[in-house]
């Protein structure tokens, strides 16, 4: 071994000897070139050097010392904050780290197979839902679903953030084969949700839901900052993933108090349809609450669980779970760290839950 690779690799030791991992990690994967992209997605592509520098060192500095991915520098504005306040925030790093360590076994595999969440919450569901995965063995099941319904909207077997979601209209059983190529890992076919005109008043193309995320703790269910998400343009979806924008929903009221979208841009009123956001009040909201409780104790071990749920009208009906449901929406909007309140209904603090999976949380 030469002079120059042994002490490269004394180098490696050290970090990790001394704790200093994550400063190896930074450096050794070239997390650089994933900041710099996300600069100048908010910056602008147009950004003078020195300004992009200038962000990118503290962009590195945000990574290095709080543990913040370079999306939340720009989203929590880590340059108007002290460092206690940078501490207050509850980042993406660590709320994975309370995901792995509160979910038990492979219940956490149960919201990302679309089909097994549907099997146990299908009486909430309260619309038809059809799988294929394999032609051979599905085509019958798939052949009476578009009996009913030749129109409906598809959603990959194990997608997220509304990537891949498309709605078919007067489709064949010959078109449903046909996808696979497209969805090699399959797919769920779902009956659209009629919408109440209550809720489509906000943005008719896409199904605007409601995420009241839970997680209970000694048989007693908290309800962690809801948020209503409200599609654009001609999306069908309303992840701000997609370029949705987001709301903050007062828990006892229903009022929505804030909305921004992933971009840190403000409304008042929604872009397209005008209807007012700031103010509007969410139907039928208690009923919502109490769905989402309800569900909660479903599958106890799923104990912290982020619902979507839609309104009919019906009643309230679920689209669908999220087992790492993120904390960005409600800490974005109002701009406020979420730390010292969830670690209140932790009854310790976020280092000491994830303490006994090993996990490092700063």
């Amino acid at each position: 071994m030469s002079k120059t690779k042994a002490l490269d690799n004394f180098v490696i030791r050290q970090f990790h000897q001394t704790g200093i991992d994550t400063l190896f990690f930074y450096y050794r994967r070239m997390r650089w070139r994933k900041a710099k992209a996300c600069a100048r997605q908010y910056l602008g592509e147009g950004a003078p050097k020195r300004l992009m520098r200038w962000h990118l060192r503290r962009m590195r500095q945000a990574y290095i010392l709080y543990g913040w991915e370079f999306d939340e520098y720009f989203m929590f504005n880590y340059n108007r904050l002290s460092r206690s306040g940078r501490k207050e925030f509850v980042t993406e790093t660590q709320k994975d780290y309370f995901c792995d360590t509160i979910y038990k076994g492979q219940v956490v595999d149960l919201f990302t197979d679309k089909w097994s969440a549907y099997q146990h919450f299908a009486p909430y569901y309260k619309r038809d839902v059809c799988m294929l995965q394999s032609w051979e063995q599905d085509q019958d099941a798939v052949k009476r679903f578009l009996e009913k319904h030749n129109t409906f909207i598809l959603k990959p077997e194990n997608g997220s953030l509304g990537y891949g979601i498309q709605i078919l209209h007067n489709t064949s059983a010959n078109d449903v084969k046909a996808l696979l190529k497209e969805y090699p890992g399959g797919f769920v076919m779902e009956e659209l949700i009629d919408q109440a005109q209550e809720m489509a008043v906000l943005h008719p193309q896409s199904v605007n839901t409601v995420r009241i995320t839970t997680l209970r703790l000694n048989d007693k269910t908290h309800i962690i900052h809801p948020f209503v998400k409200v599609g654009r343009g001609d999306d069908i979806v309303d992840n701000a993933a997609q370029g949705g924008i987001f709301g903050v929903v007062d828990i006892v009221t229903g009022v929505v108090t804030s909305v921004c979208d992933k971009m840190g841009n403000r409304y008042v009123y929604h872009p397209e349809t005008g209807e007012k956001l700031i103010g509007f009040v969410i139907p039928k909201w208690d009923e919502a609450l109490t769905l989402a409780k309800e569900l909660s104790t479903v599958v106890p071990e799923a104990a912290y669980t982020g619902w979507d749920l839609a309104l009919t009208k019906d009643g309230w009906v679920v689209v669908e779970g999220n087992s790492r449901g993120q904390f960005v929406c409600y800490q974005m909007a109002e701009q406020k760290g979420f730390r010292k309140e969830f670690e209140s209904m932790l009854g310790c603090t976020l280092k000491q839950f994830c303490k006994p999976q090993g996990r490092r949380v700063r």
